[in-house]
């Protein structure tokens, strides 16, 4: 398959008081609109909770983070977007994640472009203990994980999934097909073939209530309008 079917994923964590004293308030889509070539800035999305911001940049699959800044610095004196967009990526706060899993068998640093779509993005925290982090690591690896579980995210509707981890914070990024209703699906998700015993597994890594459903344990964050 063609790579320009795929783009490279970076994806970011900070606290959500870093965010607030940054002040930022993003604006990409205006930015993209107003006809600055910024080569290779494909999209970037922020989705909060409580306690942390998550950034997912995404950019052209043949550049790398130091080729987008080149482009950036181009515009940083003229446009408060193109220089907030930067501040952000090499904030020194800022912790790049950690890829742990992908629906897909594909490699490093690709994911794909998933068109027509939902996106639902999720958090959840893992137990504090290293050796059920590393676990739980393992568990996720494509030629690890249950074939079963795979198959029911087809069938259910889930186009791509991946999820990033920092420390013991783990993001999930969920794109989905463009009717899927996480309470209806989701129950449906839920009683499809080991489904339940899958949850009950990892239920030992997770800091959750074992007999909760998937979707009860992911907690849901808020895409911030940007």
């Amino acid at each position: 398959m063609s790579k320009a079917n795929y783009i490279k994923r970076f994806c970011f964590s900070y606290t959500t008081k870093e965010y607030e004293k940054m002040g930022f308030s993003l604006n990409t889509e205006s930015f993209i609109n107003k006809g600055l070539p910024i080569s290779g800035l494909e999209s970037l999305e922020l989705y909060k909770n409580e306690e942390t911001i998550f950034l997912i940049l995404d950019i052209a699959y043949n550049f790398n983070l130091t080729d987008l800044n080149i482009s950036l610095n181009k515009y940083k004196n003229t446009s408060p977007d193109a220089k907030l967009i930067s501040d952000t990526i090499n904030l020194i706060t800022a912790v790049q994640l950690r890829r742990i899993f992908h629906k897909t068998p594909l490699k490093d640093p690709f994911s794909k472009k998933v068109k027509n779509s939902k996106r639902i993005v999720m958090a959840l925290e893992l137990v504090n203990n290293e050796n059920k982090r590393n676990e739980y690591i393992k568990l996720h690896q494509y030629d690890t994980i249950w074939p079963q579980i795979l198959k029911n995210m087809d069938k259910i509707g889930i186009k791509d999934m991946e999820i990033y981890l920092h420390e013991y914070q783990a993001y999930l990024i969920m794109d989905t097909s463009p009717h899927f209703d996480m309470e209806v699906d989701g129950e449906k998700w839920a009683n499809l073939p080991q489904e339940k015993e899958w949850q009950n597994y990892v239920s030992q890594f997770q800091k959750v209530n074992p007999k909760s459903k998937a979707l009860e344990k992911w907690l849901p964050m808020t895409l911030i309008n940007i």
